[in-house]
This record gives structure tokens, C-alpha cells and sequence, in this order.
């Protein structure tokens, strides 16, 4: 019997069932099963289909975010899926006052209203109903912004 032969023989005895081929430094260098090779891909297959499940799912739950600044939205104007919530962010260095107030909307949507802030604040409001919405900032007449709907 060999010396690697004999060396084997003994770490199988002694409870070493990793099979391969020895390595220099008594590394062993491992040959996988089938089975531990089909599990492996079956795995990357669902993380995969995960994957696009999740961005699926994030097409549904749509997110726009507009930036409220000083005497402005960016942007002013917008077209969006029915269903999308839109996100106004206030900037964190503090600048003037501004709130999100809807002037007009389509037929049967209640009027909502931000609080007033200067900066580090965000309001949300998801949309559902098509049409167009008017918003202002009830400071500041110039501030308006226009949001379809479709």
C-alpha cells in the first residue's frame, strides 16, 4: 500500500469521510455529488425567480419622489399609473415654508393637506383615482404642480 493510500484508509477510520483528491498540506481537494451540484443550481433557479417576483411586485407598488424646495416642486408636473404613491421630501438644510395642499382633483377625491415645514419632512399620498390633480403650496401662489393620473 501506498503512503497516501494508507493515509486515507486511516482518516476514514478515524471518522474523515471527505472524499478528493490530497492535496500537498493534507488539503483535499472535494468532488461534489450530483445530488449537492443539482441542489446548488435548484437554489440559484429560486433565488432567481425571487428576484423577479420582487420586481414585479415593486412595478405594482409604484414610488415617485418629488422634491419640495424653495418655491418650487421638482417636478412640476407628472404622469403617473393609478396607484402610485407619490412621496414629497422637504430638503434637510432649512430654507422657507412650504406644505402640499390638492387645489383641485378628479370628481369624488377627498382634499388632503401636508403640515407646514421648512425642512427634514416627507408627505405621502398614494393615488388611485384617474385624473388630473392640482397641487399648491398655500404660502406661495407661484408654487403649483400638476399630477395626471392614468
Amino acid at each position: 500500500m501506498d503512503a497516501n493510500r494508507r493515509e486515507r484508509t486511516a482518516d476514514r477510520r478515524a471518522g474523515d469521510t471527505r472524499r478528493g483528491a490530497r492535496l500537498a498540506g493534507g488539503a483535499v481537494l472535494q468532488r461534489l455529488p450530483a445530488t449537492a451540484l443539482l441542489a446548488a443550481g435548484c437554489a440559484a433557479l429560486a433565488v432567481a425567480a425571487n428576484s423577479r417576483s420582487e420586481r414585479a411586485d415593486a412595478a405594482r407598488q409604484r414610488q415617485v419622489t418629488v422634491k419640495v424646495g424653495d418655491y418650487f416642486y421638482k417636478p412640476s408636473q407628472l404622469r403617473i399609473r393609478s396607484g402610485t404613491t407619490v412621496v414629497w421630501r422637504w430638503p434637510r438644510i432649512p430654507g422657507d415654508v412650504h406644505d402640499v395642499y390638492l387645489a383641485r382633483g378628479p370628481r369624488g377625491v377627498r382634499k388632503f393637506r401636508s403640515a407646514l415645514a421648512a425642512s427634514d419632512y416627507t408627505y405621502k399620498r398614494r393615488l388611485t383615482r384617474r385624473g388630473t390633480y392640482r397641487i399648491i403650496c398655500t404660502l406661495h401662489a407661484e408654487m403649483t404642480m400638476r399630477i395626471v393620473v392614468r
